[in-house]
């Protein structure tokens, strides 16, 4: 396979549909944007371990049963949002994609008041399917941010 602008479209729109159903917290959607194969896996380095530490390591099993427990949890109130820049992709072996992108996620709250909250990276795979429809094979959030805010029990 060799990576073509409409290839390279579909990964953007994909990327763009992630980050919005996210947002919306329409979490059947976004699976729905994953593969059955599917990884999510969240890490911040610390610079006191000289490591980096894993937060969070879920597949697609896993994670939709994380989404079913977050209505039971006290959450943040107020609107999340990721600004996701436009991703740099590469295609590797066996027809898949890398996206690396940058992500900010952005908090408001009820007052009105907004907060970046986290900055990072996603380093994404994406497979397509038999009809070129492409799918994350695994994401891998790479955080810069290492104080985190409790009630934040949405990924990332």
């Amino acid at each position: 396979m060799s990576l073509t602008f409409e290839h390279a479209q579909a990964v953007h729109n994909l990327l763009a549909n992630v980050a919005s159903h996210l947002d919306a917290e329409q979490w059947d959607d976004f699976r729905t944007c994953c593969n059955g194969e599917f990884q999510y896996k969240v890490t911040a380095f610390s610079a006191d371990l000289g490591a980096d530490m894993v937060w969070l390591e879920h597949d697609v099993k896993e994670l939709k049963e994380m989404f079913s427990m977050i209505p039971k949890h006290v959450r943040m109130r107020g609107v999340l949002r990721r600004h996701v820049s436009p991703a740099r992709i590469t295609l590797m072996d066996g027809g898949e994609v890398s996206a690396a992108s940058t992500v900010l996620l952005v908090h408001t709250a009820e007052s009105g008041e907004t907060k970046v909250i986290a900055s990072g990276r996603y380093f994404d795979r994406i497979a397509f399917d038999a009809r070129a429809t492409p799918q994350l094979v695994s994401r891998h959030v790479a955080l810069d941010t290492i104080t985190w805010n409790p009630g934040l029990h949405v990924p990332v």
